[in-house]
């Protein structure tokens, strides 16, 4: 099956003779380390496979499970993502320095919220799923102002 997702590093196998032709994870990319080794190994020239059907098996600790968690989460990928932009910039439209595709995620889903809370009635779900968004823009921000 073809997939052209990204990889994430909990969920995924990477041979070994492909690890040493691109290296390590860079841990200094924090939540972006992952977007990161995908690119290198796209680069590499290495080849994935989807595998929907693998089980992984994940301890997951309880503090992990709470909206602080997330919020703190969002808030750090946008400052690695916004650290991976300056190491990998991609060719996008920018607003003030940043993608606009992340400021277009925030608002957009924020604008498509309205409609569906005013017919079902407000749901924390739907509210927290586009607070995080806004999560991650924050981070972006603050990692742009921070490299000024």
């Amino acid at each position: 099956m073809d997939y052209d997702g990204t990889l994430l590093g909990g969920n995924c196998i990477i041979r070994r003779d492909d690890l040493a032709r691109v290296g390590p994870y860079n841990t200094s990319l924090h939540r972006a380390q992952d977007h990161d080794m995908y690119l290198r190994l796209l680069q590499a020239g290495a080849k994935g496979k989807y595998m929907p059907d693998l089980i992984i098996l994940h301890l997951i600790h309880p503090s992990r499970a709470t909206k602080a968690y997330f919020r703190r989460w969002c808030f750090v990928y946008g400052r690695s993502m916004m650290f991976m932009d300056r190491a990998h910039p991609e060719p996008v439209a920018r607003l003030l320095g940043i993608p606009r595709h992340v400021v277009g995620a925030a608002i957009r889903k924020t604008i498509t919220l309205v409609p569906r809370l005013l017919r079902s009635g407000t749901r924390a779900s739907l509210l927290f799923d586009a607070e995080l968004d806004w999560w991650t823009l924050a981070g972006f921000v603050r990692e742009r102002i921070g490299a000024r």
